[in-house]
């Protein structure tokens, strides 16, 4: 599989940089239904291990290739940082959301025990991932 470079104009790259964000968070979005609903295994759902086995074989393969995995990774992890959980980011907005809906009458104790449900459920899908790293290398 060789690279193919090409020159763009500034303006050229902002938009095809656009276009190829939307393509990839279109395809993690569908993946990741895809797990959700059951349609396809989560043998694909990867921990820092296997990113790290991953990041050496790209790095072996040249800068644009690397550069490639390093851009795919950012927007992956962009997306699941704009999920709705309470300790992410996504998640600060929707308990904004919720305190806008609810006309501030959200209480503390309600967002500090979501925050605390999040966070076991963030440490849950790291251990998860960390387990089927190993269960699949």
């Amino acid at each position: 599989n060789k690279i193919k470079r090409e020159i763009y104009s500034i303006p050229q790259a902002f938009i095809i940089s656009i276009n190829e964000t939307a393509k990839i968070t279109s395809f993690t979005l569908k993946t990741l239904g895809q797990i959700i609903t059951g349609h396809r295994g989560t043998k694909e759902m990867a921990s820092v291990i296997r990113i790290s086995k991953y990041s050496g074989k790209f790095a072996k393969q040249g800068v644009s290739a690397f550069m490639w995995f390093i851009a795919m990774l950012s927007i992956n992890l962009g997306l699941l940082n704009l999920f709705p959980i309470p300790p992410l980011d996504g998640g600060h907005v929707f308990l904004y959301c919720v305190r806008g809906l609810a006309g501030n009458k959200i209480s503390d104790y309600v967002e500090k025990y979501s925050i605390r449900i999040g966070v076991v459920l963030l440490i849950a899908l790291m251990v998860f991932t960390i387990v089927n790293d190993i269960i699949y290398m």
